[in-house]
């Protein structure tokens, strides 16, 4: 625990020095730490992600973890979280498969945005790794793409300080859209958060007899923001969840699209991988 409360206070630090006091100007710098401590497998930082059902972490399991991780670290960033996908042995294989992202504490933050990087480490990824090994060029790829950039946003009333807890479902991180600005990042998900579709109203279907038939799917504010996709003639896309393989994941989407300034609903479903 000492290792982890060290981390968080020399984070905080460089985050008070930084200034990083503008909502929706682009975050602030975050100097790297010059000495990184790596905390424990017993004591690490873990989130489980429960729509997958994950088992707990073993100890050996989160050895190899942490070993990668280090491997695949930004410079001068430590370990923020294990977020846990997967961890499970299937009927078919009767082979124990895992997916993990890696965490690794800001880059840069604001009161209202964070933002890092993770590495997605798994036991075919490790695999791949290895074989990688002695060949620099693919190991090379191999880990441009595994590290990604998260994005983190606080709920409005509620920004960021210098404390960086682990977060709840609801303030998970998600991988970085692409083609958008901070604001508009920052619009997208306190507008996807103050969505209530079953109070609204919106793709809600009742029978006779009062039930709600199962096309009445809607966004649920207080889920995770999945992922931020710009589509057709200017609409957006906004999708709740996770994923807990190539081929395993769910949630809620809304496509929305700016009109007057407001960020208006154009249909509400469901997504399935």
């Amino acid at each position: 625990m000492r290792n982890i409360t060290l981390a968080i206070f020399l984070y905080s630090i460089a985050l008070v020095f930084a200034g990083c006091d503008e909502a929706v100007k682009s975050p602030c710098y975050i100097q790297p730490t010059a000495k990184i401590c790596w905390p424990s497998p017993q004591k690490v930082p873990i989130v489980y992600d429960e729509t997958g059902e994950p088992d707990q972490l073993t100890l050996e399991q989160r050895k190899k973890i942490l070993a990668e991780a280090r491997i695949h670290a930004p410079e001068g960033r430590g370990i923020w979280y294990i977020h846990v996908n997967r961890n499970r042995i299937y009927w078919w294989s009767r082979k124990r498969s895992w997916l993990v992202q890696v965490y690794y504490t800001p880059d840069s933050a604001t009161s209202r945005m964070r933002k890092g990087r993770y590495v997605s480490c798994s036991d075919s990824l490790i695999a791949l790794r290895k074989r990688a090994e002695g060949q620099p060029d693919l190991a090379n790829a191999i880990r441009d793409k595994w590290l990604n950039t998260y994005t983190q946003v606080s709920l409005p009333n509620k920004p960021f300080g210098a404390k960086l807890d682990i977060p709840t479902k609801r303030l998970w991180p998600f991988k970085q859209p692409e083609d958008f600005t901070d604001k508009e990042i920052i619009e997208l998900v306190d507008f996807a958060r103050g969505v209530r579709p079953d109070v609204d109203g919106i793709n809600r279907k009742t029978e006779k007899d009062g039930t709600v038939t199962s096309d009445s799917l809607f966004f649920d504010d207080r889920d995770s923001i999945y992922s931020i996709r710009r589509g057709k003639n200017g609409t957006v896309s906004i999708y709740s969840g996770s994923m807990q393989g190539n081929a395993g994941g769910s949630g809620a989407l809304i496509e929305c699209i700016k009109k007057d300034g407001e960020w208006i609903i154009l249909k509400c479903g469901q997504w399935v991988s």
